[in-house]
């Protein structure tokens, strides 16, 4: 273009060319066609840059360049209004602050020509921030002062400071932004500073007084009436007088208050937001789209044992680590999560301990401002207590406290729905568990408790073989229900019980178990009916054992009591001898005389029950000791009743340490109230103790022994059995 040919070197060489064209619409369309160096440089822009990429970097630097000049130049054949045009040549000459990169801005020399002929338009720049700035000012600031203010300022919020007689003016938006005023004012200096909030005063006069710099932009804080504060940053430029001195400071203020207390709400709410998840017992984790873990809050380090820092950028299988449900449950989780945004999963997570935890995972979808997600928000709570606590409840209420076994309940509820199923050929077991009420009398409940459990365990075992199934329906009574194809198989479960509970001793008693089988093929079964003729044919089998499990039982009791005491056998022998020879000499009956031996041997058969450091204590037992030692006469009598061999005896051996004076136990009667067959085995019973070694004491002369019978005789004794003793034994 002849214009640009006729610039100077400097600016030439910092120049760029456009060819414009004007649309339907009536607006122009601009193309690069050259572009130097130096204008390059001048906006930062990189070698070679794209054509695409000037045009927004010049409207950004000065909207009035192309937007305005050119649209001027180009259509307008009046008097300009741009009194720095030249109508002949279609130029404009102007000084323009413009803003560069980052926010840089200087002040430029522009010289823009318009070629209609060509349709091109040639745009040259001249920095003059360094020289032109001072020496020219006062002659082009006037005339582009207001294009400047009127594009900076917008929203009138205008102030002028005379820094000659330290006034400010205030625009009328201003001044009734500030409070100060209706309309536009003039004040003093002094009384804008003190506006300015103390932590920022000294940076507002310290700027004030570097104006001469070049331009300023300043965040500050402006007190108001009432306490509240406002947040402005206010953009000013210098103007010198014909001396290069700043005499006035021109700007505009922009009011940030919303935006900064936005700010500062965000921030409180971030902080607040923080301290909650970085303080609470859940695991707050973010997640990237693919899953990979962007944050993990501090408490994954007591809950699960991890550093944040292990699990920052992998992928959260790799936070689940192994659990029940794998992989697929927790990913599909995280898709519907994707696409529908599922409330929550439950996952059992391995702790670095190698425990496994249950968690409560919550996912939701955190979307920008498009409504794209971008990241998952993840909760995890650890619920394994919760669980725990669930599955113990479930527990109870399918299960029996005491052996674990299914309860009743539940086991009915599994008969209706096995009723429904049409191919499923299956045997149902019947048990009752022999002795326990003897037991209980015996022993106590918790000894009974024990052999229930005991029990328990050897029908579990033997129904595991056919993945059968073991409830407790009653007090000693259980079923099993397995899957068969004939009713042998149940009955080889029934022989293994058998064996077991053979081998199985409580105290030398042996468990002993009735039992009743039904079996039902696929076509035939009714469960119902199946229970009723299993529980027939196990009370008859019962019906039948009962007789020669008691003997049996009392058997063990005799064998137990002699285990445990070394002259028990030798004891029962003697006793045997001695109460013989007295219910001769006293004339009994033939059949009290048979009472009278076997309450000999058995007297003592409660001491079964006794524990054994009270039994073979070597000294002298203690008064809480000797309170339990005194409770067999009362086991003895119950394990009497129990058996129809025992039941004679059963008063004779509760009262056999009753005293003639009525100071005995249990019960304390007195006199002829006492059973003579317990005075005889009283007196036989002291003499042998006297006469034999025990743990506790040494024996003493067969002398001595009558002697302490003649002292206790009216006292402990009865009087007449111990002269009837003495007749037969005074002579050893």
């Amino acid at each position: 273009m002849k214009q640009m040919n006729q610039l100077p070197k400097a600016i030439r060489d910092s120049s760029l060319t456009l060819t414009y064209h004007k649309k339907l619409t009536g607006e122009f369309r601009f193309t690069v066609t050259d572009i130097t160096s130096g204008f390059q440089r001048f906006f930062f822009l990189k070698p070679n840059a794209a054509p695409e990429v000037v045009l927004p970097v010049i409207r950004a630097s000065d909207p009035y360049i192309l937007n305005e000049w050119i649209e001027y130049i180009v259509k307008v054949d009046s008097a300009p209004y741009l009194s720095n045009y030249d109508s002949v040549n279609n130029t404009v000459y102007e000084k323009s602050m413009m803003q560069f990169f980052q926010g840089r801005m200087a002040w430029k020399q522009v010289q823009l020509t318009v070629d209609t002929a060509t349709s091109q338009v040639s745009i040259a720049l001249q920095d003059i921030e360094n020289n032109a700035l001072k020496i020219n000012k006062w002659s082009w600031q006037e005339i582009s002062v207001s294009k400047q203010l009127g594009v900076a300022m917008g929203g009138g919020n205008y102030w002028d400071i005379d820094l000659q007689h330290k006034m400010v003016y205030l625009s009328g938006n201003l001044a009734r932004r500030l409070e100060m005023g209706r309309g536009d004012m003039v004040v003093p200096l002094a009384a804008f500073f003190k506006r300015v909030h103390p932590d920022d005063r000294a940076g507002v006069e310290n700027a004030i007084e570097c104006m001469d710099q070049g331009h300023l932009m300043l965040r500050h804080r402006c007190l108001m009436p009432r306490g509240k504060t406002l947040h402005l940053t206010a953009y000013a430029i210098p103007f010198f007088d014909r001396n290069g001195d700043v005499s006035h400071i021109k700007g505009h203020v922009q009011d940030n208050t919303d935006q900064e207390s936005a700010i500062e709400m965000l921030a409180i709410s971030e902080k607040r937001f923080r301290n909650v998840v970085e303080n609470a017992n859940d695991i707050f984790v973010l997640l990237d789209r693919n899953g990979l873990i962007n944050y993990v809050s501090p408490s994954v380090r007591h809950v699960l044992g991890y550093t944040e820092k292990k699990l920052y950028g992998k992928h959260y299988v790799h936070f689940l680590g192994p659990y029940t449900n794998p992989d697929k449950s927790v990913w599909d989780f995280h898709q519907n999560v994707l696409r529908k945004g599922q409330p929550y999963h439950e996952v059992q997570l391995l702790h670095t301990d190698g425990s496994k935890r249950w968690f409560r995972v919550s996912m939701s979808p955190i979307e920008d401002y498009k409504g794209q997600i971008v990241e998952i928000g993840v909760m995890c709570r650890d619920i394994t207590r919760e669980k725990q606590q669930k599955d113990k409840l479930l527990f109870l209420a399918h299960h029996d406290l005491l052996t674990h076994t299914l309860n009743r309940s539940y086991f009915e509820e599994m008969l209706e729905k096995i009723s429904e199923l049409e191919h499923l050929s299956c045997a149902l077991i019947m048990l009752d568990l022999n002795g326990l009420r003897f037991v209980n009398d015996t022993f106590g409940r918790s000894k009974g408790d024990d052999l229930l459990a005991e029990a328990a365990h050897i029908f579990e075992r033997a129904a595991a073989k056919k993945d059968g199934i073991v409830a407790r329906t009653g007090g000693d009574e259980f079923v099993i229900l397995v899957e068969s194809d004939s009713p042998e198989e149940a009955e080889s479960i029934c022989r293994q019980i058998d064996e077991e509970c053979t081998a199985t001793k409580y105290r030398k008693i042996p468990l002993h178990v009735s039992w009743g089988i039904d079996f039902s093929a696929q076509a035939q079964r009714d469960i119902h009916k199946m229970y009723e003729k299993a529980e027939e044919r196990m009370y008859r089998k019962k019906l039948l054992d009962s007789d020669s499990l008691h003997n049996h039982i009392i058997s063990s009791l005799k064998t137990a009591l002699e285990s445990r005491h070394l002259e028990t056998a030798d004891h029962m022998s003697r006793m045997e001898k001695i109460v013989l020879s007295m219910g001769k000499a006293t004339r009994l009956t033939s059949t009290e005389l048979d009472r009278l031996v076997l309450l000999a041997s058995l007297h003592d058969i409660g001491k079964v029950a006794i524990p054994d450091h009270i039994i073979n204590k070597p000294g002298r037992l203690t008064n809480e000791e000797f309170e339990v030692m005194k409770t067999h006469s009362e086991v003895g009598r119950r394990i009497a009743i129990s058996s129809q061999e025992l039941a004679c005896i059963a008063d004779e051996i509760r009262h056999h340490h009753e005293r003639w004076d009525g100071k005995g136990y249990p019960q304390g009667i007195s006199g002829e109230k006492i059973p003579v067959l317990s005075r005889m085995v009283g007196v036989a019973d002291a003499y042998d103790v006297m006469t034999n070694a025990r743990p506790y004491k040494t024996p003493i002369p067969h002398k001595q022994a009558l002697e302490e019978l003649h002292r206790c005789s009216g006292t402990q004794f009865d009087p007449d059995i111990v002269n009837v003793f003495d007749k037969l034994y005074s002579n050893g």
